[in-house]
C-alpha cells in the first residue's frame, strides 16, 4: 500500500531535489553566455522534432522556455510523414555550414520511414549538443572530452550535486539505450563505480536490483520497481518518465511512494533528473559556443 501523503513529508530529506542542481548549473551557464554577449556572440540552438508526437513537442517547449530565459536564441523545424530523408539532411547540412547556429539535435523519435542513424550522422560532432553522433560517443568510450548526452549527463551532476560515492559501488543501469544507458555506463566506469546494465532479456532483474548500491532506471515502464527490489538504504535515480492519463498522473519507473521508504535518497518525477536534463542541454550549447570560437 502507498505511503499517505502525511507521512511522506517526514521523509523529504531523501528526496534529491532536480530543481535545486538544474538552477546551480543554469547560473553557471548565465555567466558565461552574459560573457559571449559582451564578446558579440548569441548562442543559437536549431531543433527538428516530429509535428504530430505530442511529448516531444512538450520536451522541445521546454527546452525552448529555458533557453530563451537564459539568452539563447533558438529555431524549430517541424517535420511529419510527407517529409523526406533527404530533406530532413538538407536541412541539417545547412545549419552545421551557418556560422551563427552552434547547437543541432534531433528530437526523437522521428518518422518512422526516415532512417534514424542517417540523420543524426548528418549532424557536425561541434554541433552535436544531444552527443548522439558516433564521433561523440566514441570519444566518450575513449576517455576523450566529448558532447555527453543531455539525461545521462544529467544523472553525473546529480551524483556530483549530492556528493554521492560510486568510487567501488555497485550501480545497476536498467535500460541500454544510446541516449541514456550506454554513455552513463561508461561515465560510472570512468568514476570506478563497478556497473551491471540491465535489459529486456536480464534473468532475474529483482535480484540484480537487491544487489545494487545505487539503481538508475531509463525505461520508460511505469512503476515496475517496487519496494521489495530494493535494498535498504540503496540510491534510487530514476530517469524513467510515463503518464498514466486514467489518474492523470506523471510516473517514473520506480513506485516512489514504496521506494521511499526503503532507500536513502531518491528522485522524484516529475521533478528528478527532468529539469537537470534541460540544464545539461544548455551546458552542452554553451560548450559549443566556446569549441566553434575558441574561447
Amino acid at each position: 500500500m502507498d505511503i499517505k501523503s502525511t507521512e511522506l513529508k517526514s521523509y523529504q530529506n531523501k528526496i534529491l531535489s532536480g530543481k535545486n542542481c538544474a538552477n546551480y548549473i543554469c547560473k553557471q551557464i548565465k555567466t558565461k553566455i552574459d560573457a559571449f554577449l559582451k564578446k558579440g556572440i548569441k548562442p543559437k540552438l536549431a531543433v527538428i522534432v516530429s509535428e504530430k508526437h505530442h511529448s516531444s513537442n512538450v520536451y522541445v517547449s521546454m527546452k525552448i522556455a529555458k533557453a530563451n530565459e537564459l539568452g539563447i536564441d533558438s529555431i524549430v523545424k517541424y517535420i511529419n510523414e510527407d517529409s523526406s530523408e533527404e530533406d530532413i539532411i538538407q536541412i541539417i547540412e545547412d545549419w552545421n555550414n551557418n556560422p551563427d547556429i552552434h547547437g543541432v539535435f534531433v528530437q526523437l523519435p522521428i518518422p518512422k520511414h526516415i532512417d534514424k542513424s542517417r540523420v543524426i550522422n548528418a549532424i557536425n560532432p561541434n554541433k552535436d549538443v544531444d552527443g548522439l553522433t558516433p564521433t561523440s560517443l566514441g570519444k566518450l568510450a575513449f576517455s576523450m572530452q566529448a558532447f555527453v548526452c543531455a539525461a545521462p549527463k544529467a544523472v553525473i551532476e546529480l551524483i556530483d550535486y549530492y556528493k554521492i560515492e560510486t568510487k567501488g559501488k555497485k550501480v545497476l543501469i536498467i535500460g541500454t539505450s544510446n541516449i541514456v544507458g550506454k554513455p552513463l555506463a561508461l561515465m560510472l566506469l570512468e568514476r570506478k563505480a563497478t556497473v551491471t546494465c540491465a535489459h529486456i532479456d536480464t534473468l532475474d532483474l529483482p535480484t540484480e536490483c537487491r544487489n545494487a548500491d545505487i539503481i538508475c532506471t531509463a525505461t520508460g515502464n511505469p512503476e515496475f520497481i517496487r519496494k521489495e527490489w530494493i535494498k535498504k538504504d540503496a540510491v534510487i535515480i530514476d530517469v524513467g518518465y510515463s503518464r498514466i492519463p486514467e489518474i492523470n498522473k506523471d510516473v517514473g519507473d520506480v513506485k516512489f511512494e514504496e521506494a521511499i521508504e526503503v532507500a536513502s535518497k531518491i528522485t522524484p518525477v516529475p521533478g528528478g533528473i527532468g529539469p537537470i536534463t534541460v540544464a545539461c542541454l544548455m551546458d552542452n550549447i554553451v560548450t559549443a559556443v566556446e569549441l566553434q570560437n575558441n574561447i
